[in-house]
């Protein structure tokens, strides 16, 4: 809170005056001081710096306001050290001005009253420039402090934006994913409807499950791995009544699932995409190979399913499924997942890694 209110006074009108008050008050003490080293005499000294701060003012600020930001700013560096060099032989000229009125007024045309610091050519300069130079200073340094804050406020409003569409497109992606999973477990019960399937009321239970996750659990940025693996045994016991005797399921699930955490629905769609385009026909005897496995706060997921050569001329084994799921991996596991797909004559085979510690602290609702 101070910090803020420091930036506030800093930036705003009245603290550039004050400040500019401040600096020139002890430019002038700084002045007497200098000058009255070569005299001791610090009324005359006093007297002295008084008038050649107005030299030191109109130098410093022509530089400040008019050299830096036409020609410094703009990066034209041999103008600006040109008219720099024309403006000190300018403030020279002024110093002798400033010399001849101190021999009028404060010496009263005697030079034996003329301090020793007015006719020393050397000394005195050094004490203006002095101020001048750290005038500069302070000036180029406040513009490059400005330059920083600007330049931060614009990060943060381009990281805001990012989050902000990194958001929404994991909204669209979820809600592309969640018709797509209750089109097909529909589809299931309505061919267990035509049939008078005794295993309809279990697979009605277990639908209403998967909609319990769908409607108050996938809105969570993580759930437990556990949760995530239940969904998929419940869609798998649901296609199971349907492929009956010519599925043959291999499960190995070998994870910590209270242990870890994962964003919902993205396993899901690796093994949805196996019963959607990897089984269309069902005259056939079909494999599916699941494998889970949790090291430390590492995933491995390797899925393995049949395909018949039908399959494999419509183009299809990939699905809109894992078209989203490759999006929602780079979107919330970017640089720690590995995700290779690949098909041989017989099988579509996916292996996933991914390091889900990258989602730590991630768990709140959204």
């Amino acid at each position: 809170m101070i910090s803020d209110y420091l930036n506030k006074l800093v930036y705003s009108r009245g603290g550039r005056v004050l400040a500019h008050v401040v600096f020139w008050w002890l430019s002038l003490a700084f002045l007497m001081v200098f000058f009255a080293r070569i005299s001791s005499d610090y009324g005359f000294s006093l007297r002295f710096a008084c008038l050649m701060l107005p030299v030191a003012m109109g130098t410093t600020y022509f530089i400040n306001y008019s050299l830096v930001p036409k020609y410094l700013l703009t990066r034209n560096y041999g103008k600006f050290g040109l008219y720099f060099v024309y403006t000190l032989i300018v403030s020279m000229y002024f110093q002798m001005w400033v010399i001849a009125l101190t021999y009028i007024s404060i010496a009263e045309y005697n030079y034996e009253k003329l301090g020793p610091v007015a006719g020393d050519f050397i000394f005195q300069p050094v004490g203006l420039y002095s101020i001048v130079l750290l005038g500069v200073a302070l000036k180029l340094l406040r513009l490059w402090m400005k330059a920083e804050r600007e330049r931060a406020e614009l990060k943060s409003a381009s990281l805001e934006a990012a989050l902000k569409l990194k958001e929404a497109e994991l909204q669209l992606l979820k809600g592309q994913i969640h018709p797509h999973f209750l089109f097909n477990t529909l589809n299931n019960l309505y061919g267990l409807a035509l049939e008078k399937s005794d295993v309809l009321p279990d697979s009605i239970l277990r639908l209403s499950e998967l909609l319990d996750f769908l409607l108050y659990r996938s809105n969570k940025s993580l759930v437990p791995l556990a949760d995530e693996i239940k969904l998929m045994r419940d869609y798998i016991a649901l296609e199971e009544l349907r492929f009956e005797e010519r599925l043959r399921l291999e499960l190995d699930i070998q994870a910590n699932g209270n242990d870890c955490s994962i964003a919902p629905f993205l396993l899901f769609p690796f093994v949805e995409n196996a019963f959607k385009h990897g089984f269309m026909q069902d005259d056939q005897q079909l494999f599916l190979s699941i494998s889970i496995q949790t090291k430390g706060e590492r995933l491995y997921l390797a899925v393995t399913n049949s395909f018949s050569e039908n399959e494999r001329g419509t183009g299809q084994l990939g699905g809109v499924g894992l078209s989203n799921v490759r999006k929602r991996l780079e979107l919330l596991y970017p640089g720690s997942h590995e995700l290779r797909i690949e098909n041989d004559e017989q099988h579509f085979i996916v292996n996933l890694e991914i390091d889900l510690k990258s989602k730590g602290d991630a768990g709140s609702d959204s």
